[in-house]
């Protein structure tokens, strides 16, 4: 399910319309405002850029000609790729839509 899908089944909740009761539908309308805010969807966008870096990390410590040297330096350049993100965006990656530092 992409965010936009997401975002179309709780709006379509959080309608006035909805037969839903109006707890649901409340719940269901919070959580649209909260996903339409900047600092969610800079988070979102962080999320993405942080989960390729460990699917690259995971594809590469399932290689079955892997050492453990190999491993360690890995390990290591992940690490450090996903403190850089703090402080600037992976190239490439989603979170560079969003200006460095403005993450709180």
């Amino acid at each position: 399910m992409t965010m936009m899908q997401l975002f179309a089944y709780l709006y379509a909740y959080g309608k006035p319309t909805s037969s839903r009761n109006t707890d649901v539908k409340n719940k269901a309308a919070k959580l649209c405002k909260l996903m339409i805010t900047k600092k969610f969807v800079e988070y979102a966008h962080f999320l993405v850029d942080l989960f390729k870096e460990f699917a690259a990390l995971s594809l590469k410590l399932q290689a079955k000609t892997l050492s453990l040297p190999t491993a360690i330096s890995s390990i290591n350049t992940c690490i450090s790729t996903i403190n850089s993100m703090k402080e600037q965006p992976v190239a490439g990656g989603v979170s560079k839509h969003f200006k460095p530092g403005a993450r709180r």
